[in-house]
């Protein structure tokens, strides 16, 4: 029987989770960025995160404690001393950092067509173009009328809707004038009409 064998593990290779934003879990800000020291799987330490520019800059204290980066930024901090640089909250209660997942960069894709394709898509964009610029037409509804509607004049329609009983403004809206505008034209009206002959 053969014994197994200890096989070295590789050591894991934090390079690609280095530079991830580090957010505060109560101000939501983004002071500081994860190291290559950062490992999720172990509890945090101060080693590490670092400032994000241009705080980094400024030289701000990490940790808001007055300490610049090479004091506070050592594997000797604990998560119970790792607050946020803006708010002073603290960073990891749990002992895991709040970190921002990096965005996905998009992949490039590569379409081909073939010459019926495109020329398919040609012609269709040529028709939206010219359905486009065609200027809708209104569509126009013929109503049977008598006669003598059609021969009559605004005023005339109006007095013999008014002998009819209806209102000003039921006038006005079948007219398409206002109700007011009616009652001006029914005052006119009558003065002509009622003129008495002072011959």
């Amino acid at each position: 029987m053969e014994q197994a064998k200890d096989i070295p593990m590789e050591e894991s290779n934090n390079k690609d989770l280095a530079g991830l934003n580090v957010k505060c879990p109560v101000c939501t800000r983004v002071y500081l960025q994860t190291t290559d020291q950062y490992d999720p799987d172990i509890k945090a330490h101060g080693a590490m995160v670092t400032l994000k520019d241009p705080w980094k800059k400024w030289k701000w204290s990490p940790f808001g404690d007055g300490l610049n980066e090479k004091q506070a930024c050592k594997e000797s901090r604990s998560h119970f001393s790792m607050f946020c640089t803006g708010c002073g909250a603290g960073l990891c209660r749990s002992g895991k950092l709040r970190v921002m997942e990096r965005p996905i960069e998009p992949s490039h894709i590569t379409v081909t067509y073939t010459d019926e394709e495109l020329e398919r898509e040609w012609n269709e964009r040529i028709v939206n173009a010219k359905n486009r610029a065609i200027p809708h037409e209104k569509k126009v509804y013929s109503i049977m009328v008598d006669d003598e509607e059609q021969t009559e004049s605004r005023d005339d329609k109006i007095f013999r809707l008014k002998k009819r009983g209806l209102t000003n403004t039921a006038i006005g809206k079948k007219i398409g004038l206002s109700g007011a505008r009616v009652g001006v034209i029914l005052k006119k009206r009558k003065k002509h009409e009622y003129r008495p002959n002072r011959e």
